[in-house]
């Protein structure tokens, strides 16, 4: 009796982990942009002169952005550092664009969310489960003499 409890108990994890993790739906960008626009909203209290301001910069600024299925690996470096200086030039666009559609505390709101809200975004893009070296390159295994 004992062995068929410990069998079940050893059995029980491997049961959970077989188990396939559901698919999550991906939003549309119409969709995505949609939720962006009332989280500003919320967060900064806009009139809807300004949601509708708002709502164009990010429409425009997001047909701008490059596809994600863009291979960036095999770019050279003189290719990604013209990525890199046209992604901040977008950025310092619409930081012009949002000071300009929002008042003073609104604007130190917006810009103050800014880094938490790409920080969010890097942390939900690794994927789940990554332990210490697992996915890069790991460290050489010593030679035992």
């Amino acid at each position: 009796m004992k062995t068929t409890y410990f069998l079940f108990a050893l059995a029980l994890p491997l049961m959970v982990l077989a188990q396939a993790p559901q698919p999550k739906e991906a939003l549309t960008k119409k969709k995505r942009l949609e939720l962006h626009v009332k989280e500003m909203q919320l967060a900064l209290d806009l009139s809807e002169n300004q949601t509708a301001s708002v709502r164009t910069v990010l429409e425009k600024h997001q047909a701008e952005r490059p596809k994600r299925g863009e291979k960036t690996t095999q770019l050279s470096s003189d290719e990604r550092y013209e990525m890199r200086m046209q992604r901040m030039d977008t950025q310092l666009a619409i930081q012009k664009e949002m000071k300009s559609i929002l008042n003073d505390t609104q604007y130190a709101q917006w810009k103050e969310r800014m880094p938490r809200k790409r920080m969010a975004e890097r942390s939900r893009q690794k994927p789940k489960g990554m332990h210490r070296n697992e996915g890069r390159n790991p460290a050489p295994k010593r030679k035992r003499n």
